[in-house]
């Protein structure tokens, strides 16, 4: 399947604000700071109190990963603007609604090869709110899928192991591009997915929330 990226103009303040991605990746960065600090006094202590050299040498060692994975986070997972532009079109619609968040259910092809056959997946995101989207449940959400592996060597694999669902309507609040990216994404996705909703606990039941759909 061909590559089917949509590029918009990117509202920073507004992706900033709304966008949930942001926050993961804020609170990731945050968790290998307290890491780094919880490690870095871990090796002083065991420095000054005489502690075997090989574990002081340990220490030091994953004292500095910690601090490497500060810098290397936001580097992995790239800009708003990068994801945005550069990842597949998904049609996603509203699965569940509570009265703190939605659940976001999308139809996203996990094949890494765009020439290769598309490989349909479901993927499931829980969020607190997609601006101007109703909270109705069917409700249409157009989005991109941001993939990516937890594998260590996932890229030599033909698919990937992660896929998120990343509304448009983060990423600015212009109405008419988010009705221009719904448009883009063919009925029979749509139709597809909506025959697909009641597959939502499979989905969950899954390790990364997403369930290969079979021919």
């Amino acid at each position: 399947m061909p590559s089917r990226t949509f590029e918009f103009p990117i509202d920073k303040e507004h992706a900033n604000r709304y966008n949930e991605l942001v926050g993961d990746r804020r609170r990731s960065q945050v968790s290998a700071l307290i890491l780094t600090l919880l490690l870095g006094v871990g090796t002083y202590f065991a420095y000054i109190r005489g502690a075997n050299t090989t574990l002081v040498i340990i220490l030091c060692v994953l004292t500095a990963i910690a601090g490497v994975m500060i810098v290397a986070i936001p580097l992995s997972v790239g800009s708003i603007e990068k994801s945005f532009h550069s990842s597949n079109l998904a049609p996603a619609m509203v699965a569940d609604s509570r009265e703190n968040g939605l659940t976001l259910l999308a139809l996203v092809n996990i094949a890494k090869d765009d020439d290769a056959d598309p490989v349909w997946a479901l993927s499931a995101r829980d969020v607190r709110g997609v601006p101007g989207i109703r909270r109705n449940v069917r409700e249409k959400v157009p989005c991109v899928a941001v993939t990516g592996s937890r594998k260590l060597f996932g890229r030599k694999h033909k698919v990937w192991d992660l896929a998120t669902p990343m509304p448009i309507a983060w990423g600015t609040p212009d109405r008419s591009v988010v009705k221009e990216a719904r448009n883009r994404i063919p009925g029979s996705e749509w139709h597809m997915l909506e025959q697909l909703l009641p597959r939502l606990d499979d989905v969950r039941n899954t390790p990364n929330d997403l369930l290969v759909v079979e021919d």
